[in-house]
Order: C-alpha cells, then sequence, then structure tokens
C-alpha cells in the first residue's frame, strides 16, 4: 500500500493558494486550492478545542487543546513532520472517536507481518522445522485472499509437525492426543493487518502545511484586522483603564510594530495598561 511523503505532498500542493474565510482569534476557516482547479483542495476550520480538516482527501476531527494550530505546529519551518499514532488519538467521532476511523486493511502489510512474526516469534525452532512451519503458513493461510479469509485461516491454523508424526507412540496415534500436539499459532502472531489510510496521512500534512501558510499571513497583517467587531467587544467591551474599545483599537492601529500591537492586545487581556497610554 502506498504512503505519502512530505516531497509528494508538496508536489500536489505547489500550485494551492489560501483563501482566508474567517479570522476571529481562535475562530478561523482557510481554504487551499489551485486557481480553477477543484483537485485536490481542503479546508481548516478551528474553534476552541476543535479542528477539522475537510475537503477531497476526507474530513478529520481533532480536539485536544484550546488552540489546536499550537497543537499540530512544527518547531521548524523547514520541516514538515507529522505523528500519526499519537495524533490519531486526538480524532473525533461517535462515541469515542480514536485511531481506528484513520486505518484501513491492507492485505501486503498482512502478510509481510505474519512472516516477520512467525520467524521472531519462534527463532529458537531449527532451521529445517523452521522451513517446514514457513512452507505449511504459505500453503494454509497465505494462498487465501481477502481479509476475512486470511485472518480466519491464521486463527485457525493447526500443523503437525513431520518429526512428531514419525516420532507417535500408541496413545499419541488416538486422535484426541494428536490434536493435543498440534501446532497452533499464538494470538500475538497474527497481526491484524490495519495501517493509515493514505487520505488521513495526506491530511495530516495538509493541516501542518496549511497552518504554516496561515501564520505566514497573520504575520503580515495587523493584528487588529484577525479580530472582528464582536471579538473586539468581547475583549475591550468594558473600560480598560479608562480607556474605550474605540480607543484601545485606535492605539493599536497606531503602533506602527506588529509585534508591539500584539504585546499590547494580550496586555488589555489580562486587565493591564498603564506606561503605554492607556
Amino acid at each position: 500500500m502506498r504512503t505519502p511523503t512530505a516531497r509528494q505532498f508538496l508536489k500536489d500542493v505547489s500550485n494551492h493558494k489560501m483563501e482566508v474565510l474567517h479570522s476571529d482569534w481562535l475562530y478561523r476557516n482557510a481554504i487551499f486550492s489551485q486557481e480553477k482547479n477543484p483537485n485536490l483542495w481542503f479546508e481548516l476550520i478551528t474553534w476552541p478545542h476543535v479542528l477539522t480538516i475537510h475537503g477531497d482527501m476526507g474530513t478529520w476531527t481533532f480536539s485536544r487543546v484550546e488552540n489546536m494550530f499550537d497543537f499540530f505546529r512544527c518547531a521548524k519551518e523547514s520541516q514538515l513532520r507529522t505523528n500519526p499514532s499519537y495524533w490519531s488519538e486526538k480524532l473525533c467521532g461517535g462515541v469515542h472517536g480514536g485511531s481506528d476511523q484513520a486505518k484501513v486493511w491492507s492485505e501486503d502489510l498482512f502478510r509481510s507481518d505474519l512472516m516477520r512474526r512467525i520467524k521472531e516469534d519462534y527463532g529458537d525452532f531449527s532451521g529445517n522445522k523452521m522451513k517446514e512451519l514457513l512452507m505449511a503458513v504459505n500453503e494454509d493461510i497465505l494462498s487465501r485472499q481477502g481479509q476475512w479469509e486470511l485472518v480466519t485461516a491464521a486463527n485457525e491454523f493447526s500443523y503437525e509437525f513431520e518429526e512428531d508424526r514419525d516420532n507417535r507412540g500408541y496413545l499419541e496415534r488416538i486422535e484426541s492426543h494428536r490434536k493435543a500436539r498440534r501446532f497452533h499459532l499464538d494470538s500475538e502472531s497474527i497481526p491484524d493487518g490495519m495501517t493509515y489510510s493514505y487520505h488521513f496521512l495526506w491530511c495530516l500534512y495538509a493541516i501542518v502545511w496549511g497552518i504554516r501558510q496561515w501564520d505566514r499571513w497573520a504575520r503580515s497583517v495587523h493584528p487588529v484586522d484577525i479580530l472582528d467587531r464582536k471579538r473586539m467587544e468581547w475583549l475591550f467591551g468594558d473600560p480598560c483603564n479608562g480607556a474605550s474599545r474605540d480607543q484601545i483599537e485606535r492605539i493599536l492601529r497606531d503602533t506602527s510594530s506588529i509585534k508591539e500591537a500584539r504585546r499590547l492586545i494580550d496586555k488589555f487581556m489580562l486587565g493591564e495598561g498603564s506606561g503605554d497610554g492607556v
């Protein structure tokens, strides 16, 4: 089964552009797509504690922290790293959510994992005995097709080694004793054959990449422009050290440094204000 790589993903979105539909603190909505081409489009939607990605590669909703962009951000912009195992645990869906909804059955993976686990779990078998076991597994299990047939055959696998057949005593020729001596695969040796789907892995890359595009956009605009009127009223509805919301907004817009404006917003949100002309 194919899995997407960071290089392949970047090729897929090389012509994508971001359109910001909504920006209101933790409430965000942006669409990423090619111009006049809906192929592989996706959108990111966030609200407190939740992020949803929706588009050509499916819909996935995650919940973990208040600001979900912080949860998915890469430490280094030069990297496009994902964490499928951990992130899939934060999937929402139904009653319990969880990683199962991100996985699909892979026959190739089941076959390769089964042979690998047998060689590891029964590594103390002699060379001839291991060879005999692998031949039996190929004949009785791997000759089957499809998930149900393969898994059923593995769980029902029963084999009597040649050396046991040759060395049977009188009692062992009785059927009940023969069954007791037959070899069965341990349940831990039978893989589930499940792996993360191509669509899910692609969407994880899309989340990380999309957040990066958003952050670049946010750094290029004034912080006040990211706040809609309702959010400004929520932040500054009551006078802050005698300053009205309109006065605070004017001060922020007059601030030449975007970094300084963000610092002022943080101070206003904490109910502070002295020393900045407010």
